[in-house]
């Protein structure tokens, strides 16, 4: 069963976005290409060499624009492990919400569906089944080793 916790890589990218409109304003094509160099950073090298790079341009600017960014780093700095894309990537993991959130719906409709009656007892129980048959490879690997009743 998977125990790790990773940080939504969409997520990460509007903390980048928010910062990259207080450094070049909004919409320029300099905002849009720093913002997009440090998530390529982040993905490829991970969030150390981002850490990095943000230390030494915090060194250069002063005022709102260098609180946005100690604001950033200060973001990033405590979540490096959660954030480490290029290791996540390489386990065959996620690094975006969009395949939970789109499995939350499919079972949220299973449940309310139309004529759909539930125990309130079983829910969690059918639920937790659903979710192991829908993802690839899980039910193979936890039904071997679930606890009989």
């Amino acid at each position: 069963m998977l125990d790790a916790m990773i940080l939504d890589y969409c997520h990460f990218c509007d903390q980048t976005i928010a910062c990259s409109r207080v450094l070049y304003a909004e919409g320029t094509a300099k905002a849009k290409q720093w913002r997009k160099s440090l998530c390529q950073t982040v993905l490829r090298s991970g969030p150390l060499e981002a850490l990095t790079e943000l230390a030494a341009l915090i060194k250069g600017y002063r005022g709102l624009k260098r609180q946005k960014l100690q604001s950033l780093h200060g973001h990033i700095a405590p979540r490096t492990e959660i954030s480490d894309y290029t290791r996540h990537l390489g386990q065959g993991l996620q690094i975006g919400s969009g395949p939970t959130e789109s499995q939350f719906k499919r079972l949220t409709w299973r449940l309310k569906g139309r004529g759909r009656r539930w125990n309130r007892n079983a829910i969690d129980a059918d639920l937790a089944l659903a979710c192991l048959q829908s993802n690839s490879g899980q039910w193979s690997k936890y039904w071997p080793k679930a606890a009989m009743p």
